[in-house]
């Protein structure tokens, strides 16, 4: 805490760092956040977080200036990547330290239920700030259906670990509907079949 706060000066309005995920007890991995590049408004909404709540921390004063964190039941569990939009559009400054400084604990309960309200939040988040874009190109057009087939295949992949192969292929397929040309959807695709086939 005592070097984020160090760190959290007049040239930041947002300020993150990296996080050790831990899962019964072990260091699963390292989730790491930015760099700056990563917080604008558009990169943020076409290529989704780089930030958590659990490793940040916001001036009260822009927190103030976008009303805080949403409270459309719409978007819950994905509130604070709503906040990041919000925050990001209204020209905060945000600034990443490259150490992880908070280890965060996982838990499997309800893992199929979560990713399930994960993915409507997202997908629902991704579609109000895309349509409330005051003008949008072609090309924007295209990074919205590749978002949402990246959402669809986040999905996919926590559906297929909580060994819930039927949504998992509905949503492989869903990022496919949307994105005929995401790789990773054939694969998922194929995984959430795969199991099923009996010699």
């Amino acid at each position: 805490m005592e070097q984020s706060l160090s760190a959290f000066d007049e040239s930041c309005d947002v300020l993150a760092h990296d996080m050790i995920m831990m899962n019964n007890g072990r260091e699963t991995k390292i989730y790491k956040s930015g760099p700056e590049s990563r917080a604008t408004y558009s990169a943020l909404l076409f290529h989704g977080t780089c930030l958590t709540p659990s490793a940040t921390i916001v001036r009260k004063s822009a927190l103030d200036k976008v009303d805080g964190f949403t409270e459309d039941h719409a978007y819950r569990t994905a509130e604070d990547y709503e906040l990041w939009l919000k925050l990001a559009r209204s020209g905060a400054r945000f600034k990443f330290l490259s150490e992880a400084l908070t280890r965060y604990r996982i838990h499997d309960g309800g893992a199929s239920h979560v990713a399930a309200v994960h993915l409507n939040a997202g997908i629902k988040i991704v579609t109000d700030h895309f349509q409330s874009l005051p003008q949008k190109t072609a090309a924007n057009a295209r990074q919205y259906r590749h978002r949402l087939a990246s959402l669809y295949c986040s999905a996919a992949r926590k559906f297929i670990a909580a060994g819930d192969r039927g949504n998992a292929s509905s949503a492989a397929w869903a990022g496919l509907r949307n994105h005929p040309w995401y790789p990773r959807a054939y694969a998922l695709a194929a995984l959430s079949i795969i199991p099923r086939i009996k010699f």
